[in-house]
């Protein structure tokens, strides 16, 4: 029993990373070799005809041996160490909890054993580490027994408030910018993003139109949530995401995108967004005082009233029609519904068939009609 304690201890690759925790009093006593040793023999499968069989862990393999001490009546000699037996058998939880993290985040521990060996002299280091390290090992630290943390967690004090801030706030700012990211690609705000990217309401194409029209008010929801959050914690938008700012604060709480989707989504039974569209086109490029086009009067005048609607900034940064087009689309549509011949005189014939004619075309028809009535009586 004590040669096997001995074996344990020195020379059993699975209580490598054990053996140091317990030499060192701290949880990051073991050394990259310790920890590959370690965790070597835990992922250690012998695969039999049967069933695959694990290799016993450390703490198993020591709990054994410290049952055959009591069983047996035996004495610990000076070739076995109480001092790592005893532990491990009745503070297993301790080691098994250290060692799945160390195997499981192995670059991590060891970043962490680097920063807190060396944290005295350079203590920057802790914030090189990744967010979801910083994570793992604030778990580790909770899962860990009160007694135990007492016994290997030599960490500082003031290093574990680092730790702790980092990821209250500097993790949590990424984790936003990484929701803010993938909010920005959803489908739900794909006309929102061709909008504001390009500045210009027609700037969506049909599948960005379908997509946001599905669920109009999800975008804007949660962009105006993911802003206050950034707000709340003083986060900054990640300079490496182009036009993430633009897109965020020109949609945050914007309630008048809802009166720009209301026509468009709106305006497929009619066609009006695309007559609209080809209307602006033609304003922009046509130098006379009023423009040509073929879109519907109720179109135009629903176009006009979400217009009016807006503030100069969403007419400006959303619509993206400049005042001059603007001033002449809205005088075609007056001209368009208050013109004398906007709604031409209908007569019908016998024949049923319809043909419109203006006032003077009219007064000249029932002149003749009247002379040859006149000729032939």
């Amino acid at each position: 029993l004590n040669n096997r304690a001995f074996e344990l201890e020195s020379r059993t690759p699975s209580c490598a990373l054990a053996a140091k925790i317990v030499e060192d009093d701290n949880i990051f006593g073991g050394d990259t070799d310790a920890v590959d040793d370690t965790c070597n023999a835990k992922n250690d499968v012998k695969v039999t005809t049967t069933a695959p069989i694990t290799t016993a862990t450390c703490v198993e393999d020591v709990s054994v041996v410290v049952d055959g001490f009591i069983e047996y009546g035996c004495a610990v000699t000076e070739d076995a160490n109480a001092d790592f037996m005893y532990p491990l058998k009745y503070d297993s939880e301790t080691f098994e909890t250290i060692t799945d993290f160390a195997c499981s985040n192995n670059n991590c521990y060891i970043s962490l054993r680097t920063c807190h060996y060396y944290y005295q002299y350079d203590n920057t280091c802790m914030k090189s580490l990744s967010c979801d390290c910083k994570r793992d090992f604030l778990k580790l630290v909770r899962d860990l027994p009160p007694d135990s943390k007492d016994d290997y967690l030599k960490i500082s004090a003031l290093a574990m408030d680092e730790i702790q801030t980092a990821v209250d706030v500097e993790c949590a700012c990424d984790d936003i910018n990484a929701r803010a990211s993938s909010l920005r690609m959803e489908g739900y705000c794909a006309l929102q993003r061709s909008v504001v990217e390009g500045g210009y309401m027609f700037a969506g194409n049909s599948t960005d139109i379908q997509s946001t029209c599905r669920e109009r008010t999800s975008c804007v929801g949660n962009i105006t949530e993911v802003v206050g959050q950034i707000t709340d914690l003083g986060c900054e938008i990640n300079p490496d995401n182009d036009g993430m700012a633009k897109f965020l604060y020109t949609l945050n709480g914007n309630s008048e995108w809802n009166e720009i989707t209301h026509f468009i989504c709106n305006s497929d039974d009619d066609a009006c967004y695309d007559e609209i569209e080809a209307v602006v086109e033609d304003c922009k490029s046509n130098a006379m005082d009023a423009c040509t086009g073929s879109a519907k009067p109720h179109c135009l005048g629903s176009f006009i009233d979400m217009v009016d609607r807006l503030s100069d900034d969403s007419k400006s940064d959303l619509v993206g029609i400049d005042t001059s087009t603007l001033s002449r689309i809205r005088s075609w549509n007056v001209s368009k519904t208050t013109s004398p011949t906007a709604q031409p005189a209908t007569i019908q014939p016998t024949s049923g068939a319809i043909f419109r004619a203006s006032p003077t075309a009219i007064i000249i028809s029932s002149m003749l009609l009247a002379l040859v009535f006149t000729s032939t009586s």
